[in-house]
């Protein structure tokens, strides 16, 4: 039977939807929440649990992921994990005094093996030139400053031909750490003083990129030296909307760049939004010269902290309710190991008494303590794929997860097609686990950063949850209780369900004496042409047959003291379609428990009643 698809078309109501885009009204309220859909009876729905929009990094929004989910068709629950840290603003960089081009910055860090977390932060203006030739440009110290002792001054003199040449910098850091929320409310602050006139040849130009939408990356260019009104141009693929400055020849000016409200005034998506990057230019054509003095650099927010949490949850409410998608918010708990936290209700930890972060243990009893999950995420790191010469390195941080029995997480980041080293490496850890003894619940993400990417190719798994509605607590009880399969929503829209008897079992623990047998029975539905059937027992590949039709149903007889664990596997070709979760099988001298130690929860132990 094909899951039920659930959709609540709804428009956005006129004043959320002000608040939105101009990111001016008060905290979350929960009453301004969609409710989840409530269905008749428990079912499987469709969730991305690992996302990332504007609140983190990266060119992601939250209406572009909205949107490409709504368009898949197959995403019913989209759970933001934005993290914790980036959300807080926790060690965030605010203020530059162009007192140097360089400097260190000591930051909290633990030296955990599992966190390669700097000391230090580097932080300084990396300088960028570029445009037409310049006859001459400079860059330096100079001894006339708003405040300290020193300010930047750029200088240059364009060539003779019609094009703009420029020559100026970036703040520069470790993580991005000059990056916000536009929903936090964000005002960029800088004392300026022109050494000589701005007009049509020469003029002072601070660049805002912004994240990616439909149109493309936008960008706030605001100049000193143009007098024109606000208009749009096209440059490289990017939006850019320019707003015209003035500042007084010979004296220090403070400009005010409302990045925020301007992003909302102008149609660049306002509150939905991350300013990326902050690069300040001189630019000059013409045979035109030109000097400026830059000092006391600021960045203000009206929102951080869990004021700013709450204006995630109620823009993710809104968003869904527009485009008949749940949406919760969760958080990627990541200044050390990156893990993910799905709490009935959200909270951000508290820094300073974790100014370090929490170590994975911490984190998943924080989490727990408070009625959540914890999801150990991409085990083998965040980066691209690796060199063949470092892959058997990589590979050997699979022992880590083992070794410390998942930290105590509840779920395995397992679905990624290739995340630094491929799929079959991932399932094999999780084979290592559950060959130990752990019982840890499986799931496909995507860590989708941008709107582009991980929907419909690529790592864009998604993880169907058993549960009695979309809402959270329902949600949580569903990957708490391992009724969960997952696999490519873009290939594969059904169910996939282990049973004995009748009775699904998929996550459950049987109590199977030595010797005994039980017939496992599978039913996987609808799946395409060209697919093959892996049984999976104690970890090796124990029956393989094509699917013949336009589903399977399966059995496998498993014995008690010889099968520690069997799941199923759907493959397309080279590609992993559909993933179920595994059933445990104990019987004297084996007896699985959760990662952290404890008993099962009464949900995975009602199995038992199915021993033959």
């Amino acid at each position: 039977m094909r899951r039920a698809r659930t959709r609540r078309p709804g428009l956005v109501p006129a004043a959320s939807l002000l608040c939105l885009l101009l990111a001016d009204c008060g905290g979350g309220n929960n009453e301004l929440s969609p409710p989840p859909v409530e269905p008749s009876e428990a079912r499987y729905w469709g969730t991305q649990l690992h996302l990332h929009g504007s609140f983190s990094e990266g060119q992601g929004t939250m209406e572009e992921q909205t949107r490409a989910a709504a368009d898949l068709g197959d995403v019913d629950v989209l759970w933001w994990t934005d993290h914790d840290w980036r959300v807080a603003r926790h060690t965030f960089l605010s203020h530059f005094d162009f007192e140097s081009f360089k400097r260190k910055v000591e930051i909290p860090y633990r030296g955990m093996p599992w966190s390669k977390r700097p000391r230090y932060l580097r932080v300084g203006w990396k300088t960028t030139r570029g445009g037409a030739a310049l006859v001459s440009e400079d860059q330096r110290l100079s001894d006339t400053a708003v405040e300290g002792k020193h300010s930047l001054r750029l200088a240059a003199t364009a060539g003779p031909g019609e094009e703009w040449g420029w020559t100026g910098g970036r703040l520069d850091t470790n993580g991005g750490r000059w990056s916000r929320p536009l929903a936090a409310g964000v005002t960029l602050e800088i004392e300026v003083r022109p050494e000589t006139q701005l007009g049509d040849d020469a003029r002072l130009v601070v660049r805002t990129q912004l994240s990616r939408r439909a149109a493309g990356v936008g960008e706030l260019r605001y100049t000193v030296g143009e007098t024109c009104p606000p208009h749009e141009e096209q440059e490289d693929g990017r939006r850019v909307v320019c707003v015209a400055l003035a500042a007084e020849t010979g004296r220090w000016t403070r400009l005010r760049l409302p990045v925020s409200e301007d992003a909302a005034r102008l149609g660049l998506g306002g509150a939905d939004n991350s300013l990326r990057r902050i690069e300040i230019r001189l630019e000059t054509r013409r045979g035109a010269s030109a000097a400026v003095l830059l000092d006391d650099l600021e960045l203000h927010e009206e929102l951080d902290g869990p004021a700013l949490l709450m204006r995630e949850e109620q823009m993710a409410a809104e968003l869904g309710a527009a485009h008949g998608v749940v949406e919760h918010v969760g958080l990627e708990l990541s200044y050390a190991l990156h893990m993910n936290a799905f709490l009935p209700k959200i909270e951000l930890p508290d820094f300073a008494r974790f100014p370090h972060g929490m170590a994975p243990r911490e984190a998943v009893r924080w989490a727990h303590e408070r009625g959540g999950v914890v999801a150990y995420n991409h085990i083998f790191g965040a980066g691209d794929d690796p060199e063949d010469d470092v892959k058997e390195e990589l590979s050997g941080r699979g022992d880590l997860p083992v070794e410390e029995r998942a930290f105590g997480a509840d779920l395995l980041e397992v679905g990624y097609p290739q995340r630094v080293l491929p799929l079959a490496e991932h399932l094999a850890v999780w084979d290592r686990l559950s060959a130990a003894g752990v019982v840890i619940t499986g799931i496909g993400s995507s860590d989708s950063h941008d709107p582009r990417e991980g929907w419909t190719d690529g790592n864009n798994y998604l993880t169907w949850i058993h549960a009695a509605s979309s809402g959270s607590r329902d949600l949580i009880e569903g990957l708490r209780c391992g009724r969960v399969f997952f696999g490519d929503p873009a290939r594969f829209s059904g169910i996939a369900e282990l049973s004995i008897g009748g009775r699904p079992v998929q996550g459950q623990i049987l109590e199977l004496t030595p010797g005994r047998e039980a017939t496992v029975e599978a039913r996987v539905q609808p799946l395409p042409p060209d697919c093959r059937i892996r049984w999976i027992s104690g970890g090796q590949v124990v029956r393989e047959e094509p699917v013949l039709g336009e589903g399977y149903d399966g059995q496998l007889v498993v014995t008690g003291g010889e099968t520690r664990f069997v799941r199923l596997e759907v493959w397309q070709g080279e590609r992993g379609l559909v993933f179920t979760n595994p059933l445990y099988l104990a019987s004297p001298g084996f007896t699985p428990a959760m990662a952290d130690g404890d008993e099962p929860p009464v949900c995975r132990r009602a199995a038992l009643e199915t021993s033959p």
